[in-house]
């Protein structure tokens, strides 16, 4: 490629090892060095990726847990009182609507012009979402009926969606082709969600 190009530039880019051969090859070419351009890439090492799973046996925990408490009927007499008065369901309803939209932050942060932030705000994002069944259980401690039914599967069905998300699959191309399916799916259901919680406020505000 030298005899067939004597008075081109070169740019290499990749890996070190990569590289570090490239450079070695245009040297024993005799390339002058104020022809070659260059640019490393660096790969994270493992030990510094955070790959914890804490979040999925969090979230999968205290989703069991209101699973068997609304199946069994393993109530909370004093909690239950409490979701009758009207101030108690108000102030719960914003804490859950407030919790809902604090998972949002991830919609404003691909915007973000540092991607170490947008890996930090992702981390913070699943731990937050795995204490949606705790929240959801301050507010009422069953599932519901009629849209409240509809709204309460919406909601556990994006938290489910949340905890079994592609870093789950090991075999890169299959992750990839997954997350294409998985990330439209959660929005959808995230937005879905928003909508009949808005519905929601809007028929308690109206009785």
């Amino acid at each position: 490629m030298v005899k067939q190009y004597p008075d081109s530039e070169f740019y290499v880019c990749g890996s070190s090892t990569y590289s570090d051969a490239i450079l070695n090859y245009l040297s024993v070419a005799k390339i002058d060095k104020s022809l070659i351009h260059i640019e490393r890439f660096s790969v994270p090492e493992p030990n510094k990726v955070n790959q914890s799973k804490s979040y999925l046996y969090l979230g999968m925990t205290l989703f069991v847990a209101f699973l068997a408490q609304d199946l069994f009927a393993w109530k909370m007499p004093w909690l239950e009182n409490l979701q009758t008065q009207e101030p108690y369901k108000i102030y719960s309803g914003l804490l859950l609507v407030f919790y809902i939209l604090t998972q949002f932050i991830m919609s404003y942060n691909n915007f973000c012009e540092k991607p170490h932030v947008s890996a930090s705000k992702y981390q913070q994002h699943k731990f937050r979402g795995a204490f949606a069944p705790l929240i959801f259980f301050i507010h009422s401690t069953q599932f519901g009926v009629a849209y409240q039914l509809m709204l309460s599967m919406v909601y556990f069905s994006n938290l489910l969606l949340g905890l079994f998300n592609h870093e789950i699959i090991k075999t890169p191309i299959i992750r990839i082709r997954y997350f294409k399916l998985w990330l439209p799916l959660h929005i959808v259901l995230s937005l879905l969600l928003i909508t009949l919680v808005g519905f929601h406020i809007y028929m308690v505000a109206s009785y």
